[in-house]
């Protein structure tokens, strides 16, 4: 909810960047857009344009990586609170944590002592969101502060903006090839660690494999 929040927040502050910054271009020249080295409403996309961009990077960013951050801390958290805790007991916590706060209700293995991370789990999520909304909006407003500041006659706002807009399609598709690399090695050392709790004879050979025996072993 307050992520939708923000996002919103964030384009009425672009749309408002957008409205000052073409107008104060044409106001400068008197209304004889002639003299200006864009158009008009380059100059109010280029502000726009400043106002959205990093917002929306510091956005998608604690987007995809909170749930990361949030379960390497909690993992640290549990295993500092309960040393006696093997790695299958620490991930079994946090995979109750998980399904609780996604609205499934504890599993049957969860006791009080997981219960206990719950609140502290919870308010993790809700400080890096409101962070992530006074960020992001405050940003917002000090790109559109730029933008409109830097809407004068003489300003090559197209060429400006277009090499914003070629910056920002650069980091998405590097960002996309990241994301696609971080899958791979996730899923090669998940596969890794797997192995090496359960032999790779044991999963393909045995037949006596069901959730019962695995919570036993």
């Amino acid at each position: 909810m307050l992520l939708t929040v923000n996002f919103i927040l964030v384009l009425c502050i672009a749309g408002f960047t957008a409205t000052l910054g073409r107008r104060k271009a044409v106001r400068l020249v008197g209304g004889d857009v002639k003299q200006l080295r864009s158009l008009p409403g380059h100059y109010g996309w280029y502000g726009a344009a400043w106002a959205l961009i990093p917002a929306l990077l510091v956005m998608a960013l604690w987007a995809g990586f909170a749930g990361v951050v949030l379960d390497n801390v909690m993992l640290a958290e549990i295993a500092a609170q309960n040393p006696g805790f093997s790695e299958q007991a620490r991930l079994y916590a946090l995979v109750d944590l998980q399904h609780y706060l996604y609205g499934g209700g504890f599993g049957g293995d969860a006791d009080g002592v997981y219960r206990g991370y719950l609140d502290q789990y919870a308010l993790m999520a809700r400080v890096g969101n409101w962070v992530t909304f006074f960020v992001s909006v405050t940003l917002s407003l000090l790109g559109g502060y730029w933008g409109v500041h830097a809407a004068q006659p003489a300003f090559r706002a197209r060429d400006r903006l277009e090499r914003l807009i070629k910056a920002f399609m650069i980091i998405c598709s590097t960002a996309a090839v990241l994301v696609t690399v971080g899958i791979i090695l996730s899923l090669v050392f998940e596969t890794i660690r797997f192995f090496a709790l359960v032999p790779v004879t044991e999963f393909f050979i045995w037949t006596g494999m069901e959730p019962a025996n695995c919570s036993s072993r």
